[in-house]
């Protein structure tokens, strides 16, 4: 499923083919897509800067878009078993993306503030964070050189404001779709 996932990513038509499928075959348009949670979130460096990353041409994902801190959350549904099963998936969550920063951007003592989900193909919800960074940024980008997976951003664009930020989604630069929803969370929250 996963598979399906990521082609359905890259092209839209096999997307609402698969969907159509779905209703079709089962009356559930998400039927053959996986059920999965991601974790992304906007980085904030002490001044206020929100950045962003351009994906590699290389990535399997939305090349060349930009995008927020993020991955996926591997785990299987058995968490909703838990006597507590809110504050596990809490706790995973957060640790999935304590985790991203630490491979994306080599970033310690960041506090993590949730915002909501975002959706992203019919098949995830994305936790979103605001991510408040206790450095500059200055600092921040020279720590994003240090990351395990620098080698899979090839820029990074620094924002100084809301409207900065809100020109950005206006224009006509690609972004993924959980990059544009987590940036319009922080504008709704910050």
């Amino acid at each position: 499923m996963k598979s399906i996932d990521i082609k359905a990513m890259k092209d839209s038509e096999f997307s609402e083919s698969i969907a159509k499928k779905g209703i079709a075959d089962f009356y559930d348009e998400n039927v053959y897509f996986s059920s999965c949670f991601a974790v992304n979130a906007v980085p904030l460096t002490e001044e206020g800067n929100v950045h962003l990353f351009k994906r590699s041409e290389k990535s399997e994902i939305y090349p060349g878009h930009w995008h927020v801190i993020g991955g996926m959350l591997d785990t299987d549904l058995t968490i909703f078993n838990d006597s507590n099963p809110t504050e596990r998936v809490k706790e995973l969550v957060l640790n999935r993306i304590k985790t991203e920063f630490k491979e994306e951007v080599y970033t310690k003592g960041v506090d993590f503030n949730l915002t909501g989900l975002v959706r992203n193909l019919p098949s995830t919800a994305d936790f979103t964070y605001i991510a408040r960074i206790p450095i500059g940024t200055k600092q921040f980008l020279e720590n994003t050189k240090l990351a395990e997976d620098s080698s899979d951003h090839q820029d990074i664009r620094t924002f100084r404001s809301k409207e900065e930020v809100l020109q950005f989604l206006r224009g006509s630069e690609k972004i993924t779709p959980t990059g544009y929803g987590s940036l319009i969370q922080y504008l709704k929250t910050s």
